[in-house]
């Protein structure tokens, strides 16, 4: 096999049959059956169906029909609920790419992803899916978005230089991975892993091996049913020694002590609860949140922590330009935009061209000053140029690189500079120079960017101070650039200790660790994510007994106790997922 040739048709089917189908396996579907028959698995609502049971043989025939209403009436409303936000929560569920551009047998096929084997040679451009991932043996401005499976905010340039074993995720610029999107240029990668065995796969193995626990308020209804069970057991022995001792008939002892002990269980108990978590469920809905699971809403109103990502969840997922600095602003922006190929999208299309670069539409440039030659960025360099009908040539790129080429305009360049790299920008140095001089260039100012924080997102970090409630973040983002956005947001101020409050380069075993981490010591954790690397830590194996106090979020004076309140976002939608509620390890 060669990158030229690829593998044969031949070789492709046999590795095929050795890895299997290159595709994740999803967590499996609950039937509606399914979420029926968990309607019924509560201890209050076995111990009315076995009232009810009683009732009839003993001919109560009315309260027969009370308890057997209310318990239908709770499943309905259960199930109802239930049924459609699992509906909802599968039609957020696809990531992988559908189809993917190989070489085999010496041509450029596009194949179903699923037929992609280890050893084939990937064809990468801008706007694709990887479809597995794969080592670079070509790259050309090659950049990938891995914001969902890294929580790296910016594009991530990629080359051919080989990375040690052991890199962490983040930092191996000589890989693609299954899932992310090609932001720019192109390359040639031969695939390394498939399916499970793939990065995006180890994740989902650790979402699918975390277990599902009962929530506090089920754990409580299950204590009230036993100390229920207990209290009747003890009428009807009591009871039946008294009227056996009066000399009553055993038939008519039999029929009092039953008809006492029926008479102790709530009948409207679970149908009180219910509705009122129903209630909760609307109004947490009206406010774009899905809740899965009727009880997690009552332990949202406990929470003490909440571990957040950063990228697209507190931050629109976007670069803007936050700072300019240089003489003339107006100048620095136009000149960007003319050493530019990105494009905002229209008509509904995508956008095009590098998140960096967006935010223009470049028809009138191209029209008034269209382009005579263009230095594509590359890597190496890391910058990019074009020369215009103006007989100028626009430079664009990292600051190391552009003010090399700088004569002029550099007072303060670098004081600046270090200045913007402080507050966790990404920063671009724009400079022009005369038609065949690049070495003579003017440095025009520096452009700082930045994936800015959302306006609610700081709403509600300052909103869950105010009642107590501790916001950590755990991101695969850059350190600085996540304590930043930290700041501002409000996260992280001068008393809080940066790694108590905020986790950088995280992978999704270190988000497992942190929330557990948390647990241990005693707090109510809410965490929340939209990315894939965020899963895992949404779901967390769990096994004790948990407390909470309905009535306050501080848990100064309670036992030592927790749970997790678990749920994601999606940008796309602006919608909420509640997927899990576990007490503690």
């Amino acid at each position: 096999m060669t990158l030229h040739s690829g593998l044969s048709s031949a070789e492709v089917q046999r590795r095929l049959a050795e890895f299997g189908p290159n595709e994740i396996r999803r967590e499996q579907t609950t039937t509606p059956f399914t979420l029926l028959v968990r309607q019924f698995a509560s201890p209050v609502i076995l111990l009315l169906l076995g009232a009810s049971a009683v009732s009839a043989a003993l001919g109560e025939w009315l309260n027969t029909l009370a308890v057997g209403t209310i318990v239908v009436v709770n499943a309905a409303i259960g199930f109802f609920q239930e049924h459609r936000a699992e509906r909802a929560v599968m039609a957020l569920r696809s990531m992988t790419a559908p189809r993917g551009r190989v070489r085999r047998d010496g041509h450029s096929l596009m194949v179903s992803a699923t037929t992609i084997v280890p050893g084939d040679v990937l064809i990468l451009k801008a706007g694709d899916i990887a479809a597995a991932d794969a080592r670079l043996h070509d790259a050309h401005a090659l950049s990938t978005n891995e914001a969902s499976l890294t929580g790296e905010s910016t594009p991530v340039e990629k080359t051919t230089t080989s990375t040690l074993a052991g890199t962490a995720l983040a930092e191996r610029h000589d890989f693609v991975f299954m899932g992310t999107s090609i932001a720019t240029g192109t390359g040639l990668a031969e695939v390394v892993a498939t399916g499970m065995r793939t990065e995006l796969g180890r994740i989902a193995h650790l979402l699918a091996t975390a277990e599902d626990s009962v929530t506090p308020l089920q754990q409580r209804l299950a204590r009230v049913s036993r100390t229920l069970l207990f209290i009747c057991g003890v009428i009807v022995a009591v009871v039946a020694l008294a009227g056996l001792l009066r000399g009553w008939p055993p038939m008519q002892v039999f029929m009092a002590a039953v008809s006492l002990a029926v008479a102790a269980v709530p009948e409207g108990l679970p149908a009180v609860v219910t509705i009122a978590l129903a209630v909760g469920v609307q109004r947490m809905a009206a406010r774009h949140v899905l809740i899965r699971r009727l009880p997690a809403v009552e332990t949202l109103g406990c929470a003490t922590v909440i571990c957040t990502d950063k990228t697209g969840t507190l931050t629109t997922g976007a670069m803007r330009v936050r700072e300019l600095w240089g003489q003339d602003h107006s100048r620095v922006l136009a000149a960007a935009a003319a050493c530019s190929d990105a494009e905002l999208g229209r008509d509904g299309h995508a956008d095009v061209g590098s998140p960096t670069e967006r935010g223009i539409h470049r028809d009138e440039i191209e029209t008034k000053n269209p382009r005579i030659r263009e230095i594509p960025f590359d890597s190496v360099q890391r910058r990019m140029s074009i020369e215009r009908a103006d007989e100028r040539v626009y430079i664009k790129g990292a600051v190391e690189s552009v003010l090399p080429l700088c004569v002029s305009g550099l007072g303060g360049a670098s004081e600046a500079n270090a200045q913007m790299a402080e507050r966790g920008l990404r920063i671009l140095a724009v400079a022009v120079a005369p038609a065949g001089a690049e070495l003579r260039a003017t440095l025009l100012g520096l452009i700082g960017l930045a994936d800015p924080p959302r306006t609610e997102a700081i709403d509600a970090v300052a909103a869950a101070r105010t009642a107590g409630i501790r916001t950590v973040m755990i991101t695969g983002d850059h350190p600085i650039t996540a304590r930043a956005i930290a700041k501002e947001l409000g996260i992280l101020s001068d008393h809080d200790a940066p790694e108590d409050v905020v986790h950088a380069r995280a992978t999704p075993e270190d988000k497992i660790k942190i929330v557990r981490e948390w647990k241990s010591r005693g707090a109510v954790v809410a965490m929340t994510g939209d990315g894939v690397n965020d899963a895992p830590a949404l779901k967390l194996p769990a096994r004790r007994r948990t407390w909470c106090s309905p009535t306050t979020t501080s848990q100064a004076s309670s036992p030592p106790s927790a749970k997790v309140v678990a749920f994601s976002t999606t940008s796309a939608k602006r919608l909420s997922i509640c997927c899990q509620v576990t007490p503690p390890n």
